[in-house]
């Protein structure tokens, strides 16, 4: 067989969305898959029970495998998938429909394996958005006023991690928030216990700049683009 028809084809792209185009179900199928598997582990919630964080008691593949009838092993209801599509569609939409978005793919030979995407927010529309009361304080002494971007997601598919994949799409979202005049990169992520997007931001010299104050120890990161190296 040719060398060609076997060696391993890696693209990068950036993405936009029509206004009148549909999300694709290859995202939505991509988007699902890697958030199901570890370490997010989002595979199935609860429709009724909470966690400490605020956010639906959510199940493993593992746990759920072991449940007796797919009920929650709590109130005994019947679980359900952690993300519908209809939740993957809009939060897609949502971020590349506001002011300067941001979304690059990766590919493995055709293949969708990887996302990123985010877009410009002022402080006190993101405030409300995430609903966090101070965070407009929080960046203000932070930074001052400044043009700030929310960076929604970042995934990368099991089998294709450690690769410098989720790096380069990194760099490519910074990349366009310069461009665009943005200065302050914002995610939410959590602390207890460590996430792995905590620990991807704070290494690339991300800082907190806001807490909900819960028992799942949720906060939002930020750092001046103009300064980071990545």
């Amino acid at each position: 067989m040719p060398e060609e028809a076997t060696r391993d084809v890696v693209t990068f792209h950036s993405y936009v969305l029509a206004q009148d185009e549909e999300v694709s179900t290859e995202f939505i199928a991509t988007y699902r898959r890697i958030f199901e598997d570890p370490p997010w582990n989002e595979y199935k919630k609860c429709p009724s029970c909470i966690q400490l964080d605020g956010n639906p008691l959510k199940f493993s593949r593992e746990t759920f495998d072991k449940l007796r009838a797919g009920k929650c092993n709590k109130c005994g209801l019947v679980l359900v998938s952690y993300f519908s599509d209809e939740h993957i569609r809009n939060d897609l939409r949502n971020a590349l429909s506001r002011k300067n978005p941001s979304c690059h793919f990766v590919r493995h030979n055709g293949q969708l394996i990887g996302f990123c995407y985010g877009c410009e927010y002022s402080y006190e529309e993101l405030e409300h958005e995430l609903e966090l009361n101070g965070l407009v304080r929080g960046l203000e002494n932070a930074f001052g006023r400044k043009r700030c971007a929310y960076q929604d997601e970042i995934a990368i598919d099991a089998p294709y991690r450690r690769r410098g994949y989720a790096k380069q799409i990194f760099r490519l979202r910074h990349q366009d928030f310069l461009a665009s005049g943005i200065q302050i990169g914002v995610v939410r992520t959590q602390t207890k216990p460590p996430s792995v997007t905590y620990k991807w931001y704070t290494k690339s010299g991300y800082a907190i700049v806001a807490a909900y104050g819960d028992n799942g120890a949720r906060i939002v990161l930020a750092c001046d683009l103009t300064t980071l190296v990545i």
